[in-house]
């Protein structure tokens, strides 16, 4: 089991009333078993200290990380920590400040799909030659394992889509979408040290985690084209493995 350290500090949902990760906390507390903590401010070494996973989810975008405060991140990280990160809510700057010190930034630039492939589907070679180049553009991972498309909201919205992050080398594409006449990164993961570093160009797949989660029978229907709770578990079942190899 992990101890997740989640950033309410910097959180702001970008959903009208009441709407927010409620759902995906309650996922990481009573369905996956973790201890969940949070926030209150910025963050240092000793704020970190015990904790296996620190997300930054949905994050304002309007409060800046400290040059300290990205110090002891990057190095909690480097010594074995899981650094979990969401696109902002506005003002990408911030958090790319962050996220630059590892290799990688979110662009202000979002699919025209509401949604974006972890793997590709043979059916849909068939159908366009550009699935042939995602599938090319995405890395082999055991977190992307077997998984088709991830959505950001349930129907097909116009105005909400994921968006694309620029990724160095080091890191491993897990998900991709068209972006432009080229594949872009939508998430990604890599190595840091001892630690692990993951980004996903998401916000509104984590607001609407109750709907997935209730409806995750219907993934394995061989029509479906969508793994949003495949994608979450392989994903958090890696980092279990991850923590639990540190500890051997």
């Amino acid at each position: 089991m992990l101890d997740v350290l989640i950033d309410v500090f910097r959180y702001e949902s970008d959903m009208p009333g009441v709407l927010g990760i409620d759902g995906f906390l309650w996922w990481l507390e009573k369905e996956r078993g973790y201890t969940i903590g949070f926030t209150r401010g910025h963050v240092s070494k000793d704020d970190l200290e015990g904790w296996d996973v620190f997300i930054i989810i949905s994050a304002s975008g309007e409060i800046s990380f400290y040059d300290k405060e990205v110090d002891d991140i990057a190095s909690w990280v480097e010594k074995g920590g899981v650094l979990f990160i969401s696109r902002p809510v506005k003002n990408f700057e911030s958090i790319n400040r962050l996220l630059r010190v590892f290799g990688a930034e979110f662009l202000e630039e979002k699919a025209k799909s509401y949604a974006f492939f972890c793997g590709v589907p043979d059916r849909f070679l068939e159908v366009d030659p550009r699935f042939k180049m995602i599938r090319d553009f995405i890395g082999e991972h055991k977190v992307n394992e077997n998984l088709k498309a991830v959505a950001e909201v349930p129907g097909k919205d116009p105005k909400i889509a994921p968006y694309f992050i620029r990724v160095s080398e080091d890191w491993t594409v897990l998900g991709a979408a068209m972006m432009g006449n080229r594949p872009g990164a939508v998430a990604a993961i890599r190595n840091y040290g001892n630690g692990i570093v993951f980004a996903v160009g998401l916000l509104y797949m984590f607001y609407r985690w109750a709907y997935w989660w209730h409806n995750r029978e219907l993934e394995k229907d061989d029509r479906s084209s969508l793994s949003n709770v495949k994608f979450l578990t392989q994903l958090f079942d890696f980092f279990e493995e991850h923590c639990n190899n540190l500890d051997i």
